[in-house]
């Protein structure tokens, strides 16, 4: 899968992506194809008309269970530590394993459809110009950067000293934003 991405990088030279489409499709999955939830990983902030997108044939959905939360896992640490760098293509992001041929099943324009709201959404806003103090502190400690996820409720995780994760619910909070951000100095 190839990513492209509007990103925005800050003064400090941190890249912002908040348009993580890699993340975005394993929710929308995870969804569709009624997974096993994760209690760590929270809901999309919109859940998504699936359309036609069906089970895999042949897959049962606890097997699909257990491989979408290693990719998840994967795909978190890729995008934390390439977060929105261009080309990405030196680094392949993680895809699914045997059991999965990789859009077998999907309605790509039910994903469509219900992500690029989402994506346009998360992309309008820039409160990193709110946080430009936090922002280089957490640079001088090596966050290099930062993907912004539009999910229900809190979400941070910081799977490298490089790269953090965050909700579109953290990050339009100014306070807590700069808060999580100097936190992110070590």
């Amino acid at each position: 899968m190839t990513e492209s991405s509007d990103a925005l990088t800050t003064p400090q030279n941190i890249a912002v992506d908040s348009k993580p489409s890699g993340l975005l499709k394993l929710l929308f999955l995870r969804h569709a194809w009624a997974l096993a939830v994760r209690p760590d990983v929270p809901d999309p902030s919109q859940a998504p008309d699936v359309g036609e997108t069906v089970l895999p044939e042949g897959v049962s959905a606890s097997e699909l269970s257990q491989e979408w939360s290693q990719l998840w896992d994967a795909r978190i640490k890729w995008y934390s530590q390439y977060g929105a760098e261009q080309p990405r293509s030196h680094v392949p992001m993680p895809q699914w394993g045997n059991m999965t041929p990789s859009d077998e099943g999907i309605d790509l324009a039910a994903f469509d459809h219900w992500s690029w709201p989402l994506r346009e959404h998360s992309g309008s806003s820039r409160p990193e110009s709110a946080v430009t103090e936090s922002l280089s502190e957490a640079y001088a400690s090596g966050l290099r950067n930062i993907t912004v996820l539009p999910v229900a409720g809190e979400y941070v995780q910081r799977p490298t000293t490089s790269g953090l994760i965050v909700s579109e619910t953290i990050r339009v909070d100014q306070t807590r934003y700069a808060a999580l951000l100097r936190a992110a100095r070590g």
